[in-house]
């Protein structure tokens, strides 16, 4: 029997891609998600992209795909009647005129423990990883006392918003029940009690976890739907997060070996090079630190890590003479060629979850190269 499959649309796309690289994993400002398009647009073809330029988007549209997938976002710069007709509003206008989709995740796929990093340090069999930086959403629990026959208005209230998420688990909240007292002030409106005279009354005291980015609205929710004048709101920010999330990876090789050797392994698997090096080609190390694309700002971050040799992109001159100071190899292997290599393995893990989920997509990868060339 033959077995029909599904024609997703791109918001059921986006939804699989945020299931690896979530949104708020990305940094401030980064212009992360759905670049242009319809959400409700079917996707029977998807081409996967390290930059959202022209080509890519002519690529696609020869391919016939209606979504690009890119890393790095098109919109880094709000198009404007002034930068209309330069290479972002170009770019942004063919797309539009093919009916392509874009859709890019940039930091929070370097950051997602499946992501760009993680490619990185798995071609070198890195063990024992280790977040370089963490990042991600802020995190904190909320604490609100509730009148039993109102918990369950205000606590789904809360889960609507975005609260209670914690990893795969969502609606996850505890609740203790206690008695709560308090005196209402000759102005208030209290909904139990009168004002001036002293209270005491069962309440529910409910806990629920929440982001930085759905405090906002969570409380503003909570507030309307809480049969309080005042509702008691506890807020408490907390020091370490349910999710393992960052920039770069530190770890060890399986055996000790030299820059020279790891740069070989990388050249060969990369297809790039020759590679600029910090240091000494004969140095033998065991401890490794990674971070693909532009990692000069984590520098000081693998040396804390204890890492013995560094492996990046973009490394400017004095952050050269900063690993020189700090006694640490560097291994700059250029910004093209790791994530061009994560993203590539990145699509292939979105191939298996179409085709575990029945999804009809045909996958292609655009041609693109290093800008840089060598002389």
């Amino acid at each position: 029997m033959r077995i029909l499959k599904k024609i997703p649309n791109v918001n059921q796309i986006v939804k699989i891609i945020e299931e690896i690289a979530p949104k708020d994993l990305a940094l401030p400002g980064d212009p992360v998600g759905l670049q242009c398009g319809e959400p409700e647009q079917p996707v029977r073809r998807l081409m996967m992209s390290l930059d959202a330029t022209l080509r890519t988007v002519i690529q696609a549209a020869r391919f016939k795909a209606d979504l690009l997938f890119t890393h790095h976002p098109l919109l880094f710069e709000p198009v404007t009647p002034e930068n209309i007709l330069g290479p972002t509003g170009q770019t942004l206008t063919r797309a539009l005129k093919e009916g392509l989709s874009i859709y890019s995740a940039h930091t929070n796929l370097d950051a997602s423990p499946r992501g760009i990093n993680d490619s990185l340090a798995d071609l070198l069999d890195i063990r024992e990883k280790r977040i370089l930086q963490e990042t991600g959403p802020g995190l904190y629990k909320l604490v609100v006392f509730v009148p039993p026959e109102n918990l369950d208005k205000v606590r789904s209230s809360a889960f609507t918003a975005g609260a209670g998420q914690i990893g795969d688990y969502s609606r996850c909240s505890f609740t203790v029940e206690g008695d709560g007292t308090f005196l209402p002030g000759e102005g208030a409106s209290p909904a139990v009690g009168q004002p001036g005279k002293s209270e005491k009354l069962r309440e529910v005291r409910l806990e629920i976890s929440v982001t930085e980015q759905t405090l906002g609205p969570v409380l503003s929710d909570l507030k309307r739907v809480h049969p309080y004048e005042e509702p008691a709101i506890d807020i408490y920010p907390l020091l370490s997060g349910t999710r393992d999330t960052g920039l770069g990876l530190s770890g060890v090789l399986p055996v000790r070996s030299t820059v020279g050797d790891v740069a070989e392994k990388l050249s060969l698997t990369l297809k790039a090079g020759p590679f600029r090096l910090i240091g000494k080609k004969s140095s033998k190390v065991r401890s490794v630190a990674v971070c693909a694309g532009s990692g000069a700002s984590l520098l000081k971050a693998a040396v804390a890590a204890g890492a013995e040799l560094y492996i990046t992109g973009d490394m400017k001159y004095h952050d050269a003479r900063n690993a020189e100071d700090a006694g640490i190899n560097v291994l700059d292997v250029g910004h093209f060629a790791p994530e061009r290599y994560g993203l590539v393995r990145f699509g292939k893990l979105l191939e298996k979850m179409f085709a575990v989920r029945g999804l009809a997509i045909e996958t292609a990868y655009a041609k693109e190269r290093d800008p840089f060339v060598t002389l």
